[in-house]
This record gives structure tokens, C-alpha cells and sequence, in this order.
């Protein structure tokens, strides 16, 4: 489940189911919203996913919250096969490069940055010792400067809870957190299109 929070905007909630198996994963974004925006929740240098921008970008988040999910999106990939697929609402499956997709699904391990960083206390989530990890990501886009705070919830390898605030704007925030974790054996339906 992850949760993000704008100044002035409603908070938007969006929700991932992740398969992982090997060298394959399949990921589903339960709320269907277009590929290149569950990429921008991973891939945004801030760690805060996708900002809004625009009036028109909170409008049309407003309008998707209110008029509910309209399916599912989904995306598969396998490393040792070099193969990934995008499976949007209403469209075509297409093809896409597995290294760009795999960032979505890589979420949810622990990162080689994360692994060294120190742990400030031991907490229990879904039964499960986490250390709690903090660490800070500074840099520059659009030309400002930023940095960002980071709250993490590790039992290795899942992240269970990761936590991102904007050091200058408190309510601009992201808050992922995984709320069910099996990690029995995965149906092959669920890892391949």
C-alpha cells in the first residue's frame, strides 16, 4: 500500500501486489493506472514517487480517486530470460525492457546502500524483527536543491516499510508498506502472461 501526500492535494492511495520467484516477478498495480506512472513512484530522484505539478495533474488524480479502479496493470519480467511485458488497461501486452521494470518490483529488497546503513532499533512487523534504518537523499531537480529523509522497516531482504519526507516541506511525503507478505510457492500463472 503506498500513500502519498501533497501540500494542498488529497492524499492518493495506490496499492501493488508483487510476485517474485527466482529470476521472475509480476507486478500488479491494483488501480490500473498507466505503466510509466508505477515506474515514477520508484524512479523519482526525491524517492517520493511522481509530484504533482500541475492543477490539471491533481484534478485528473482527484477525478481517477473518485471514480475508483478501473482494472489492473501489470507487469512481468524475468532477468535470466531478458524479457519483460506491460499489460496496461484496455491495451495491448507490449514488450519492455526487464531492467526498467524490475526497479517496481525490486522495491520491496533490501538495496546494497540500504544493507549499510545502521540500525537505530529493532521493531516487530507481520511477526517479522525489522531494524529500523534512516538514511538522506540529497541532490537537485528541475535546478532547486532537495533532500529528503528516509525511514526504513528492513527484515532481510523485504522492506517492509519505507518512509520518504521532504526535509523543507513536511507534507510533501510518500509512505509504502507491504501488509501481507506469503512467501509460500508462487503459481506459474501468476509470474508469466
Amino acid at each position: 500500500m503506498r500513500t502519498s501526500r501533497s501540500p494542498g492535494a488529497a492524499d492518493r492511495h495506490t496499492a501493488l501486489t508483487v510476485w517474485l520467484s527466482g529470476t521472475a516477478f509480476h507486478v500488479r498495480d491494483e488501480t490500473g493506472r498507466r505503466a510509466t506512472d508505477v515506474l515514477a513512484d520508484v524512479t523519482g530522484p526525491r524517492g517520493l514517487g511522481a509530484v504533482p505539478r500541475s492543477v490539471e495533474v491533481l484534478m485528473d488524480d482527484e477525478s481517477r480517486a473518485r471514480r475508483g479502479p478501473v482494472g489492473t496493470t501489470d507487469l512481468y519480467g524475468d532477468w535470466e530470460r531478458g524479457e519483460g511485458r506491460v499489460q496496461e488497461v484496455g491495451g495491448e501486452r507490449w514488450s519492455a525492457n526487464v531492467r526498467t521494470l524490475a526497479v517496481v518490483a525490486e522495491q520491496l529488497l533490501v538495496a546494497e546502500r540500504e544493507r549499510r546503513l545502521v540500525s537505530q532499533a529493532v521493531v516487530e512487523v507481520l511477526g517479522r524483527r525489522c531494524a529500523e534504518l534512516h538514511d538522506t537523499v540529497e541532490g537537485v531537480e528541475d535546478g532547486r536543491p532537495f533532500r529528503s529523509e528516509v525511514r526504513l522497516l528492513v527484515a532481510e531482504p523485504f522492506v517492509l516499510l519505507r518512509e520518504v519526507r521532504d526535509a523543507g516541506i513536511p507534507a510533501l511525503a510518500a509512505r509504502s508498506e507491504v501488509v501481507e507478505l506469503d512467501e509460500g510457492p508462487q503459481r506459474g500463472a501468476d509470474l508469466h502472461p
